[in-house]
């Protein structure tokens, strides 16, 4: 999570979630408000650049999972974010294979249906 993906997450997602911005965001000023979707566009061309090159490049590059070919506390934290990532860019197949691998494991995919529900009408294709 040190990658910063969680600090772009919320710019590149909540505008387009319907989810209030944060103080100082562009979404969140009416100075800057028009702004929004190029702002949320640019997170999530830099959520896209940390995908493919540190997720899919480095830490998926050689295993299964996230540096590991068994699944560790670091997949449960990471792969869910995948369905709110969708929202901001479209993903390397890469990080789609992954999901689809944590997807696999006992009540995975369940703990994420709601959420999956919510968030794939915003998906990018």
């Amino acid at each position: 999570m040190s990658t910063g993906i969680l600090d772009l997450l919320p710019k590149a997602t909540y505008p387009r979630l319907g989810f209030p911005a944060f103080p100082g965001d562009v979404a969140a000023m009416e100075s800057t408000k028009e702004h929004t979707e190029e702002a949320a566009s640019a997170a999530g061309q830099a959520i896209l650049t940390l995908l493919e090159n540190k997720y899919a490049g480095i830490f998926l590059a050689k295993t299964k999972f996230l540096l590991s070919d068994e699944p560790t506390i670091a997949d449960f934290r990471f792969a869910p974010m995948i369905n709110f990532i969708k929202v901001s860019c479209k993903i390397p197949r890469r990080i789609q294979t992954y999901y689809d691998e944590m997807a696999k494991l006992p009540g995975f995919k369940e703990a994420c249906a709601p959420v999956v529900e919510f968030a794939m009408k915003s998906w990018r294709s």
